[in-house]
């Protein structure tokens, strides 16, 4: 039974990827003089690789530049700054379903967890432009800085799930990308993916997902499911997420 769902946050609550932290990214460089611009394509790409710090050091390397620690520090936390700014105009809007489902949760007294290789400085500044009192809301918050090794590495996950001490089979993650389904999936955890806006393509990896949709959807603008689980209502609600688990 549907007693816990842990949330990932850039790309499955918010579309922060392209609109939110590329642009800060691109911001950062620019302000440190550095000639880099990540597109839409490159930064793709570069999800691949979890957490800021580590993009910027990935490309530097790919790009036969080499930045010490400090500085990749400081890019990062001008990054930070100018995404919370972004944050704070209004320019990061839920993605579709989102806080109708996290408020059906909340109703019917499901524990719902952040799990999250984001940091604690990007986060919480989301979360609370778009939700009063999140704590009420979320039971715990878990990002980079509570873990030493990043998604894909199932660390985050296995430290979420042991805290809150319950069985796998009553947990179910809601994910947008192939890289925390990895995570997900090693920490022995069920997984929904809701493709993020920007990449729609199904990874063959993610066939023991247990539905695959692009977006959560309402009761005005339905969900497509990738997956023979499809919802009696059309969209993704609590009904659904406990169906999922109990026919797994």
């Amino acid at each position: 039974m549907l007693q816990a769902v842990f949330w990932d946050v850039d790309g499955t609550i918010a579309e922060t990827e392209m609109q939110g932290h590329r642009k800060a990214f691109n911001k950062a460089f620019n302000y440190f003089n550095l000639d880099w611009y990540w597109s839409v394509r490159t930064y793709t790409s570069l999800l691949e690789v979890t957490g800021g710090r580590n993009r910027i050091k990935y490309f530097a390397q790919n790009n036969s530049l080499n930045l010490n620690s400090e500085l990749i520090n400081d890019i990062h936390f001008k990054k930070q700054e100018f995404y919370k700014s972004i944050i704070n105009k209004g320019e990061i809007p839920l993605r579709e379903g989102v806080f109708r489902l996290i408020n059906e949760l909340k109703d019917k007294s499901v524990m719902q967890v952040i799990v999250t290789t984001s940091s604690r400085l990007a986060v919480i500044p989301l979360l609370e432009k778009h939700f009063k009192c999140i704590y009420d809301i979320f039971d715990a918050i878990y990002t980079f800085e509570d873990v030493i090794n990043t998604k894909p590495h199932p660390e985050i996950y296995i430290k979420a799930k042991n805290d809150i001490n319950l069985s796998s089979k009553d947990i179910l993650v809601i994910e947008d990308s192939l890289q925390g389904y990895k995570s997900a999936n090693e920490a022995g955890l069920n997984v929904l993916i809701t493709l993020p806006i920007w990449n729609c393509a199904i990874s063959p990896e993610m066939t023991d997902c247990l539905s695959i949709v692009d977006n959560l959807g309402s009761e005005s603008k339905k969900s497509t499911f990738y997956s023979q689980n499809e919802s009696i209502n059309g969209f993704v609600d609590y009904t659904y997420l406990n169906k999922l688990l109990i026919d797994n």
